[in-house]
């Protein structure tokens, strides 16, 4: 670990320097999982192709092959049928300006090096190794997207001015135009599901940021774990714990300005067709996640973000759920009126991915 991040620090000094000639700004889009839990549509109509006129975009997928996965909802709707051509055809069909697509889908480490102190301090301990080693191998893939930006930018000699980690299953709900967000020395990121610490599913950073977010937490976690200070064994807490140590400044914000979360295919919508159709399945929303949102950060204010959670992306007892817990019993946030009119053009104008 020490040997490669030290000579991709020697190498991205002259690769990432900023040029003030540059003309055209470069954007980094790191995508972060596993092949199988991939949805990709939402990200192309609402990030990619959005901002594809004021950026020139590479997108760097680095994508695990796993069959088993340590949070066992990941499998209540199927898993999707991708491969890294599928990939490529798929982000050329929906954004034909992106400039390059590299998909890393190598061996992830079998058995990743399992600090004991992280393993005794875990927030789930019932879940073992399985999921520390999880961990590892999602910092790993960090830093294999940080090599892939480095040596992109040293191919073309100029340097990204933005960079975005999105994690497989991240949904965006509404389009994201990156020219409106304040990332100027930032590291934007999801005030949510903290966790004691940063929520690491995704985030949007100046370039300046980049090695610290993609190439410190397992350079840490590896050579300077004790120095952390950890209270807590998750990989927001290291997050947070690594970030503070490198002075990066980070911004949390609500899901209204970040709008994003993450997903699950629906049931039965996986299947042998032949592409797009066995990749593009509707989505619905972790119970996990959606029992956060009676906190205002959490959980968005408007209705048709809304609509795009609950609206025809799930079983109909799942359905019946969310509107159960968050709209007719959700006095936080919505009036009993404005609950049953968002139910009401639920019910009567399903929801697609494009027609929002």
């Amino acid at each position: 670990v020490i040997r490669l991040v030290e000579a991709m620090n020697k190498k991205n000094t002259h690769c990432l320097e900023r040029k003030d000639e540059e003309r055209r700004k470069r954007l980094g889009v790191c995508v972060t999982g596993q092949l199988s839990r991939l949805e990709l549509e939402s990200k192309i109509r609402r990030l990619i192709s959005l901002n594809s006129e004021a950026y020139e975009i590479d997108m760097v997928f680095v994508l695990g092959t796993n069959t088993h996965f340590v949070n066992g909802e990941t499998d209540a709707g199927g898993r999707a049928e991708w491969s890294a051509e599928l990939i490529r055809k798929a982000v050329r069909h929906w954004a034909p300006r992106v400039a390059r697509v590299v998909v890393d889908a190598g061996p992830q480490l079998e058995r990743p090096y399992i600090e004991l102190s992280y393993l005794q301090a875990s927030d789930k301990p019932w879940l073992g190794k399985a999921r520390i080693e999880s961990h590892v191998r999602q910092w790993w893939s960090l830093l294999r997207c940080w090599k892939h930006f480095i040596h992109l930018a040293c191919k073309r000699q100029a340097p990204y001015q933005t960079f975005v980690k999105l994690r497989d299953d991240a949904f965006l709900l509404a389009p994201i135009i990156l020219k409106n967000m304040n990332i100027q020395d930032l590291i934007v990121l999801p005030e949510c599901g903290n966790f004691a610490g940063y929520n690491d599913k995704w985030a949007f950073l100046d370039a300046t940021l980049g090695r610290a977010y993609f190439a410190m937490p397992v350079f840490e976690y590896y050579t300077n774990y004790s120095s952390l200070n950890m209270h807590k064994g998750n990989p927001e807490n290291l997050l947070k714990r690594v970030l503070i140590k490198h002075q990066a400044p980070v911004s949390a914000v609500s899901v209204d300005i970040l709008p994003i979360l993450t997903s699950r295919f629906r049931t039965n919508e996986i299947s042998g067709q032949t592409f797009p159709q066995n990749i593009t399945p509707a989505s619905c929303f972790l119970f996990d996640q959606l029992k956060l949102g009676k906190e205002p950060h959490c959980w968005p204010s408007d209705c048709d973000r809304r609509r795009a959670i609950y609206c025809d992306r799930c079983t109909v007892k799942r359905q019946e759920w969310l509107r159960d817990h968050f709209l007719e019993r959700d006095s936080e946030f919505n009036s009993e009126q404005k609950a049953a009119t968002c139910t009401a053009e639920c019910r009567h104008r399903p929801i697609s991915i494009t027609s929002f």
